[in-house]
């Protein structure tokens, strides 16, 4: 797999309200405006340093983590893409975006993989107590993307596909982890709108203290579509919206002390 390697090294952090990305950087690569997109790279790098509130505009095509939670650049099952802040993510813009497009979940994909080498292999099990026989996943990333925000705030995922998170059989893994640190008290909020969850072990694990949930498919998956978890007696808001479930071990698990499903 060809990667942008243009911010690898010494570089200079723009701090912009809006980074527009794409598969390869193009001109000077800095993500300030469709012209000049930053590659695969630099998101995955920037994705742990940018501002409270910025968005991430996230053309069509194959992305893959690259930096593990430390910042390093490597590779194994320790890379996801990592942020601490409140941000924004939308993809599912033209490959070849410009000014003035605008996403289309419809029409384009945008695609967050943990499959490093894209060699997976889903078929129907043959146990009676799985949907789905589950291959050539111990080289994959433990997860795609992990939001756990340390402080209060919103987040906006909209357009985006993820698939092939690494199953831990001992612990909990998935492909998109949302919530707050655990050693946050404020509250925190998230909606995932035109998001697909396929095949991966797990579609989303949550601790948020609100989830709004709108046209979002779960599809062949092998342990849970959406799995939600407060801490303590912590209230707890979802709202799901025309999603599906599908072609799943199980769909749906919800725990919560109080609040409102």
């Amino acid at each position: 797999i060809s990667k942008d390697t243009s911010c690898v090294g010494a570089f200079e952090f723009p701090t912009y309200v809006d980074y527009y990305v794409k598969t390869r950087s193009h001109g000077d690569g800095s993500g300030r405006d469709w012209d000049n997109a930053m590659g695969d790279t630099s998101f995955a790098r920037y994705f742990a340093i940018a501002p409270t509130g910025a968005t991430f505009h996230v053309a069509a095509g194959l992305y893959h983590p690259m930096f593990d939670c430390s910042g390093k650049l490597v590779s194994g099952s320790g890379v996801l893409y990592k942020a601490s802040r409140p941000i924004n993510v939308i993809g599912s813009y033209p490959a070849n975006a410009k000014e003035g497009d605008t996403p289309d979940a419809l029409k384009y994909k945008t695609i967050l993989s943990a499959d490093l080498m894209e060699d997976d292999i889903f078929s129907p099990s043959q146990e009676t107590y799985t949907v789905w026989s589950y291959d050539g996943f111990r080289n994959n990333a433990i997860a795609v993307m992990s939001i756990t925000l340390k402080q209060a705030g919103a987040c906006h995922l909209y357009g985006l596909t993820f698939k092939g998170n690494f199953p831990l059989f001992r612990g909990s893994s998935s492909a998109l982890l949302i919530g707050r640190a655990y050693e946050t008290v404020a509250p925190t909020s998230f909606v995932l709108d035109s998001c697909v969850f396929t095949k991966t072990y797990a579609g989303v694990y949550s601790t948020a203290d609100s989830v709004v949930m709108r046209s979002c498919r779960f599809d062949t998956i092998s342990s849970v579509g959406f799995s939600h978890s407060t801490y303590s007696m912590d209230e707890s808001y979802f709202f799901a919206d025309g999603c599906s479930f599908t072609s799943s071990n199980n769909g749906l698990s919800y725990l919560a002390q109080k609040g409102l499903l």
